[in-house]
């Protein structure tokens, strides 16, 4: 059985996938990636090196990488992952990095606002970081992604190298299709991760600088769910 690729793209359900994950392989045949080390632009040579000299290839590799990792990895490129509504996504992401265990805690706690973070771009996981994910971008501190090229390559890669894409907003539906293909005895997906803080929904000067900026991460999850409804 060739290794699969999870590309848990932040704030899209991985963490409760990533439960399942280790209940249906054991240590052996998983390996997690949560630590930087497939990066595209530096990836870490210890980590590839200890990978790469296990005589047996694990069963799944899973965390925050993007697409393009096979190549280092001496995989085949068989990845899935899951989407979300980009504006949905954006206000869990901001939830998130407002716990104490982010770098950006303090800034929240001190008053940085959604607005300021995208207007700043403090982190590319407010700039269509799924296109970037699924592309293949290598991370670029600073750095805007707004061609649409990186779209196009997106879609390539999806319909090329990805047997498996859901979404967030039908993730039981979605779950339970992903469980039947990988065999997995787990028939529902537990929901975890899920925000604790009340907050209302952002304001609207958010919202269009929320859209403003992940043009192709619209663009990318309507293609996604148009795709899964057959009309493309």
């Amino acid at each position: 059985m060739e290794t699969i690729l999870f590309s848990h793209i932040p704030k899209t359900a991985g963490s409760s996938l990533t439960q399942v994950i280790e209940a249906e392989y054991t240590p052996e045949e998983r390996t997690a990636v949560y630590a930087g080390e497939l990066r595209l632009a530096a990836p870490d040579s210890n980590f590839l090196n200890s990978f790469l000299q296990n005589p047996v290839a694990p069963k799944i590799v899973y965390g925050h990488f993007s697409y393009g990792v096979h190549e280092f990895l001496g995989l085949r490129p068989r990845y899935f992952s899951f989407l979300r509504e980009p504006v949905a996504r954006i206000e869990s992401l901001y939830d998130q990095l407002g716990k104490p265990d982010s770098q950006f805690f303090r800034a929240i706690r001190d008053g940085l606002s959604l607005a300021e973070l995208i207007e700043q771009n403090l982190t590319e996981m407010t700039n269509n970081h799924m296109t970037r994910a699924i592309s293949g971008i290598p991370a670029q501190p600073g750095s805007l992604v707004t061609d649409s090229r990186h779209l196009e390559a997106a879609i390539k890669n999806i319909e090329r190298d990805y047997f498996f894409l859901g979404t967030v907003e039908s993730a039981a539906k979605d779950f339970s299709a992903l469980a039947d293909t990988l065999g997995w005895k787990t028939s529902e997906m537990p929901h975890l991760n899920a925000s604790t803080t009340v907050r209302p929904r952002c304001d609207e000067n958010t919202r269009s600088l929320i859209v403003e900026h992940n043009q192709l991460d619209i663009a990318l999850y309507q293609w996604a769910k148009d795709r899964t409804q057959g009309k493309v």
